[in-house]
């Protein structure tokens, strides 16, 4: 479709969608290849070992902290990064990939989210192998550390930390988008204007706080807005158990071109189910290890493992809101020719959260469910909002470590959550996924390059649990190569000595 270039923002958006598909169709072959290499290196152990997964999961539940409030448990930095993934994707972008590539992109998702979850272990892994402790004594960690101490290039790691705080900066805006976009349609307002407004403030309020109020905060409300969402979903199947099996026969049918995907074919499909796959778990990007590396764990592989599992609970709450929108869309659009259907106009608002607030009235909740869904999205704007403001600082600290550059990035951060609330919604998509796919790109080749360390902590963990050790614990000792190595016992002042491959 070619754009009204008398309308800016609609030809704006049709050029950041041309470099978004670019981008991803790169993104897409690389980030594949290497999630089968990783499956296969680790021998699927993040899956098969799914019992010592949820032993750890549910241990990190009640454990605290043994350094005392101010520190970051597992559990805190689950729930934060799980406030990073479970977002405005999980609806709004699951809501979009069913309208540009169909049905079907819903089982490529599944597949390409259990690939990913090796791409999460590694990249998480790594992130406390190579976290740092600070002069006051915090943890910082992610891509740009294990560049830094890993692969030993400080200037291409302040590039990493420049990518990271960028991507921040559209993902806070993205969810600020989408959070306005479902309060201005629930309550008929002309202009985003004040309740843009209204959402930056609330986020600076959050924000002045530090990372570790961001951690605590995500820690209480995470939880219960992912549990009171699959609640509502699980009421409307329910109720609509006779449309489950339409819902099933729609995904597969399409997902194996037994019909034809409306709008750009198998090739739309496939890439839609990717970037949505990426964007809702963030695995591969590089922006879950920055928070999970602040968790105290006594092994790097408990945090991997954890971190894994967190993606298969991301799908869960993708595959929810697929099933809400498809009981919908199948009576309402049976051929998903949506583009056929639709004025350009109509097509553009359909898009994201309006489709899912439109499927839920369709349910029990009635002309209450965009007040309802306006809540949840809200919710879950702000969890994400959060969890990368955390991302921007950790990356902050890593270039400089003066508190006014921080504050400066922090006001620019609130300036960039207000633009983004008016911006036009496709336009505000495309710049997220571009920054992400380059940013994902760069991420999952370092991380390919430093995975044979990840492998041998891997063996290491699962050796002493053979061996009868309860909570394994890692020395730096551990890797034939401890260079960069600073945070775990046995590390020697001299760490950074090639050892001999055996």
């Amino acid at each position: 479709m070619v754009p009204d270039v008398t309308n800016p923002g609609e030809a704006f958006a049709f050029i950041t969608s041309s470099g978004s598909e670019g981008i991803w169709s790169a993104a897409l072959v690389l980030v594949i290849c290497v999630s089968i290499y990783f499956t296969i290196r680790i021998r699927g152990l993040h899956l098969l070992k799914i019992k010592e997964t949820l032993r750890l999961f549910g241990s990190n539940i009640k454990e605290r902290s043994k350094s005392g409030s101010d520190s970051i448990s597992a559990f805190r930095a689950f729930c934060t990064t799980m406030g990073n993934r479970v977002g405005i994707g999980n609806i709004a972008g699951v809501a979009m990939a069913i309208v540009m590539g169909g049905p079907g992109t819903i089982f490529w998702m599944w597949v390409f989210v259990l690939l990913l979850t090796a791409v999460s272990f590694v990249e998480n892994t790594l992130g406390q192998i190579y976290k740092e402790k600070m002069k006051n004594g915090d943890i910082r960690g992610g891509p740009a550390y294990y560049v830094k101490n890993g692969l030993g290039k400080p200037k291409l790691a302040h590039l990493m930390s420049a990518l990271l705080i960028i991507l921040a900066f559209a993902y806070s805006g993205m969810q600020a988008n989408q959070a306005c976009a479902c309060i201005t349609d629930a309550f008929s307002l002309e202009s985003p204007l004040i309740v843009g407004l209204i959402i930056t403030a609330f986020a600076g309020i959050v924000f002045v706080g530090g990372v570790k109020r961001v951690v605590k905060i995500s820690a209480k409300i995470v939880p219960i807005a992912i549990l009171t969402y699959l609640l509502i979903v699980l009421i409307v199947i329910i109720t609509n158990i006779t449309a489950v099996g339409g819902v099933f026969e729609s995904i597969f049918t399409y997902a194996f071109g037994i019909q034809e995907v409306a709008g750009g074919g198998v090739a739309a499909m496939f890439i839609w189910a990717m970037r949505r796959s990426v964007f809702s778990t963030d695995a591969g990007v590089g922006v879950i290890p920055n928070v999970s590396s602040l968790a105290e764990a006594s092994h790097p592989v408990k945090i991997g493992l954890i971190q894994a599992f967190g993606t298969i609970i991301d799908v869960i709450v993708c595959t929810a809101s697929a099933f809400v929108i498809l009981i919908y869309t199948n009576r309402v659009f049976p051929g998903y020719n949506f583009s056929e259907v639709l004025s350009p106009a109509e097509l553009e608002q359909i898009k994201g959260a309006p489709l899912v607030s439109d499927a839920l009235s369709a349910t029990f909740l009635g002309n209450a469910a965009p007040f309802v869904l306006s809540v949840l999205m809200v919710v879950f704007a702000f969890g994400t909002m959060i969890a990368h403001y955390a991302n921007c600082e950790t990356n902050v600290r890593q270039i400089t470590q003066k508190p006014v550059v921080l504050k400066i990035f922090t006001v620019l951060l609130l300036i960039a959550v207000f633009v983004f609330t008016q911006l036009n919604m496709g336009a505000a998509w495309n710049i997220t996924d571009i920054v992400q796919g380059v940013l994902c790109i760069c991420n999952v080749v370092v991380i390919l390059l430093l995975s044979r360390h990840v492998f041998t902590a891997l063996r290491d963990y699962f050796g002493q649990k053979k061996n009868g050790v309860t909570e394994p614990e890692f020395i730096a000792e551990t890797l034939t190569n401890t260079k960069g190595v600073t945070c775990w016992s046995g590390n020697v002042p001299d760490a950074g000595q090639e050892k001999q491959e055996k």
